[in-house]
Parts: C-alpha cells; sequence; structure tokens
C-alpha cells in the first residue's frame, strides 16, 4: 500500500510540473494575482519589506510570453506597467518590455501624468492571444487597462 502511494504522489508531482495539468489539479492558478501574504509597513518593527504574493516566487516554473509597449505622443515620466496590481515596470525609457503570463491583468498607471499619453503595444511573442500587436490606447491622468493577458494553449 505504501509504494502505491509513493507512486501516485510521485505521479500527481510530475502532472503538476507541466502547465496543462496544472490548471485543473492546482488551486494556486485560480488564487493567481490576490494578495494572499500580509503587508509590512514601517509601522511593524523590523519588517522592510513589503507585501508581495506567495505566488510571485514559482513563476520561474511557468513559461511567460513577452511583450512591447511603446510611448507615441507624451511622456513616459511616471507611466508606469502594472500587471496584476503590481508595478512591473516604467515606460520612461519610451520602450518597455514585460514578460507576462497566462491570466495576468494588465493596465498602464499614469496618475501622476497631467498631459495624455498614447501608447501601442509593439511586438508580442508569437504565444500572446490577447493583446494583440498594434493596440492603440490613450490615458489623461488615470488608470487605463489593457486588459488580461489570453496564451494559447
Amino acid at each position: 500500500m505504501a509504494i502505491f502511494c509513493v507512486v501516485v504522489l510521485g505521479l500527481i508531482q510530475l502532472l503538476l510540473f507541466f502547465d496543462e495539468s496544472r490548471i485543473f489539479l492546482s488551486r494556486i492558478d485560480k488564487l493567481e494575482g490576490d494578495r494572499v501574504a500580509l503587508e509590512f509597513t514601517p509601522d511593524n518593527p523590523g519588517n522592510e519589506a513589503e507585501g508581495r504574493s506567495v505566488w510571485q516566487e514559482f513563476q520561474i516554473l511557468r513559461r511567460g510570453q513577452k511583450m512591447q509597449i511603446k510611448v507615441l505622443t507624451g511622456s513616459g515620466n511616471q507611466v508606469y506597467i502594472k500587471i496584476n496590481g503590481n508595478r512591473a515596470g516604467t515606460l520612461a525609457p519610451g520602450l518597455a518590455t514585460v514578460t507576462v503570463y497566462d491570466g495576468d491583468y494588465l493596465e498602464i498607471d499614469a496618475t501622476l501624468q497631467t498631459e495624455p499619453v498614447s501608447y501601442q503595444v509593439v511586438k508580442v511573442d508569437p504565444g500572446i492571444v490577447s493583446p494583440f500587436a498594434g493596440a492603440i490606447l490613450e490615458t489623461r491622468g488615470d488608470t487605463a487597462p489593457i486588459g488580461r493577458i489570453k496564451l494559447k494553449r
């Protein structure tokens, strides 16, 4: 009986290694983007780190895709790319490349800008279904959603 349990455990661990089967076996993909860690603040002595999702540590095990976003008009200073509500980069150099995963929610945070900013999704890896390359968006001092990332299966 013990050998059978060890074999089943090994088989399940092997299946969890692949993205296609992990969707059915793991609850963590359903929690992706949700905060599951406590936030540490300066009011909490001895802790200097900010809270972050536990899932971020395991992103290296998943197949990510890259996409590039370019500023068309306006300044990219203080314009940030947010993935699942967390800052992932800035558009300050004019062109930013980010790594995204299936189900990520992507948005542009220009709340610190006073002028309109236009940007374009310039290039996406072939594995990305949505958003598509060539999409042009504009924001005026607020947060503009690019959308949920969908990858080919």
